[in-house]
This record gives structure tokens, C-alpha cells and sequence, in this order.
């Protein structure tokens, strides 16, 4: 894991490398494993960060309406 914050198109263009690195054939075993384990753990750091900006504009929308 890095020290600096990850944005989301960062951990985008890594699971993009990891992709084309399982479809080489010339990949063994061991590194598809850690591979597919690196690019299982970016896709859920990347629906937390989506939730996160989801909850974030749903906040912002909720201060934005008038009260009743």
C-alpha cells in the first residue's frame, strides 16, 4: 500500500495494467495469483472511494434544498 492518497483514475490505470499483465500467456501461476489478488483489493478500494463521493454529493445535495 502507498503513503500518498490514491485518486481514483491512479488505481484505474493500475488495475487497467494488471488486466493486460493476466491476459499474457506468458504469465505463471504465482504472479497471475498476486495479480489477481493486487487487482481484487484496487477494486474494492475503488467502490469505497465511489461510495464515499456518493455519500459526499448526496450530503451536499441535502444541504442545497430549502427546508420546509
Amino acid at each position: 500500500m502507498t503513503t500518498k492518497k490514491e485518486t481514483y483514475p491512479v488505481m484505474k490505470q493500475r488495475l487497467d495494467e494488471i488486466i493486460v499483465q493476466l491476459q499474457d500467456a506468458s504469465v505463471d501461476i504465482d504472479q497471475a495469483t498476486k495479480l489477481y489478488e493486487e487487482g481484487a483489493d484496487l477494486v474494492r478500494r475503488m467502490e469505497e472511494y465511489l461510495n464515499t463521493a456518493e455519500n459526499t454529493i448526496k450530503k451536499l445535495k441535502q444541504g442545497a434544498q430549502p427546508k420546509k
